[in-house]
């Protein structure tokens, strides 16, 4: 069976597990993947041709992940950020990564990539944080010789 260019693209942006936004620089969702909807707690068809500070409005707490975005937008710039994420009482971890958009040399907007790395970022701060503990259990053993006490 042959498969058309467009089908292909349309598999690979439904089949991936990182949520995709392509947004053009007036702020405005031209495409996104069911991903990036479940990522950010979104209804399905929420994101369609919406744009992001309308968004931003509906969510709570989510400032700078959405800040972050529009800057970007407005500085047509590539970041690449990790950022909490707040929905359903759960905060998750994403990083955010935008590439320029361009069609036949003409920048038209960002996409935005949106990757969970919740999992990963509470590894590192349990790690951190067992670290701190074993430090202050090394000082406190270090004083004790000192002292005497």
């Amino acid at each position: 069976m042959e498969y058309s260019e467009h089908m292909l693209i349309g598999s690979i942006l439904n089949d991936m597990s990182d949520g995709i936004l392509v947004i053009g620089f007036d702020g405005r969702i031209r495409l996104h993947n069911h991903a990036a909807e479940q990522m950010l707690g979104l209804p399905e068809s929420s994101l369609n041709n919406r744009t992001i500070a309308n968004i931003m409005t509906e969510t709570e707490n989510n400032d700078q992940l959405f800040e972050c975005v529009l800057a970007a937008v407005h500085a047509k710039q590539k970041i690449v950020k990790t950022v909490p994420y707040f929905c359903s009482s759960q905060t998750t971890y994403l990083r955010i990564t935008t590439d320029l958009l361009r069609l036949g040399g003409e920048q038209i907007g960002l996409i935005l990539q949106i990757t969970d790395i919740t999992e990963a970022t509470q590894l590192f701060i349990t790690k951190k944080r067992l670290a701190n503990q074993i430090m202050g259990l090394m000082n406190s053993f270090a004083e004790l010789m000192v002292t005497g006490d």
